[in-house]
């Protein structure tokens, strides 16, 4: 990557970490934000994370530093776990089985924005994956669909909650690739459903977010609205190595038994 695009980035990067509501957020001041972010360290250690895929290790690696400023201490089981396991009990506060040390929450925010910005630099930059992307539905193509809003308020949760982020944490902390197997699903879902509405079968692409929890980021069959009745795409493997030769079918839901699907298996 050339020093001008390292340059832009680090102003992106600069620019995301003392926006005003992540500060509010965050509990954070900008002037404090802003000796954190020394220039030249930073610099430094940007050429290595743009190359290839982000890895959430690497991003800690650049950040640790300034979450340790800002925390005062290292949680003893290290930032990565602590922030994955941080980020669960802010999706489930009931839950009891989930003890963190009490730090400051503003270290975890800063790791958190800064590691976005790396992610939303790599979706430029890679060809799309179908096990680590998501193809989320456009707006024209919701435009019309009973559900929008409420679709438009599963992205507003799905980037609020760092959703997206803690499946790439869970990746590096977690023995099983969650992410591969829900973006897998997800690409199937709406790559379908999309050659549907192509070929001008009625599908309604908001549709899953009420029938299955937000279009597949929580299920394991993917389904489509088309002329008032469910499609559900069921992918098996039919033969070849892992990953190749797959076939999908289009039934009703009610006569497929609900199962896991995984690219591997």
């Amino acid at each position: 990557m050339q020093k001008k695009q390292i340059h832009v980035f680090y102003k992106t990067l600069l620019v995301a970490l003392t926006e005003k509501s992540f500060l509010r957020k965050a509990g954070l001041k900008k002037k404090t934000v802003l000796s954190l972010l020394q220039r030249e360290r930073w610099l430094d250690g940007l050429e290595d994370i743009l190359r290839g895929e982000v890895s959430c290790a690497a991003v800690l690696e650049l950040c640790a530093e300034a979450m340790e400023t800002l925390a005062g201490k290292t949680p003893q089981e290290g930032w990565l776990s602590y922030t994955y396991r941080f980020l669960i009990r802010e999706i489930y506060p009931a839950r009891k089985d989930i003890s963190l040390e009490p730090l400051p929450r503003g270290a975890v925010f800063f790791y958190l924005a800064a590691l976005r910005v790396f992610m939303e630099q790599e979706r430029e930059r890679l060809p799309f994956s179908r096990t680590r992307d998501f193809a989320f539905a456009e707006e024209q193509e919701v435009a019309e669909s009973p559900y929008r809003e409420e679709y438009g308020r599963f992205l507003e949760c799905f980037r609020g909650q760092w959703i997206y982020e803690l499946m790439r944490l869970g990746r590096e902390v977690m023995p099983f690739d969650t992410l591969a197997h829900v973006a897998g699903v997800h690409h199937v879902a709406m790559h379908v459903g999309r050659q549907l509405a192509e070929a001008g079968v009625p599908v309604d692409l908001g549709f899953p977010v009420r029938r299955r929890g937000m279009i597949s980021v929580n299920m394991d069959a993917g389904t489509v609205r088309s002329g008032g009745f469910l499609i559900c795409i069921i992918i098996i493997r039919i033969s070849g190595s892992a990953g190749t030769r797959w076939k999908t079918s289009g039934i009703l839901p009610r006569t497929t038994p609900r199962g896991i699907w995984s690219w591997k298996t």
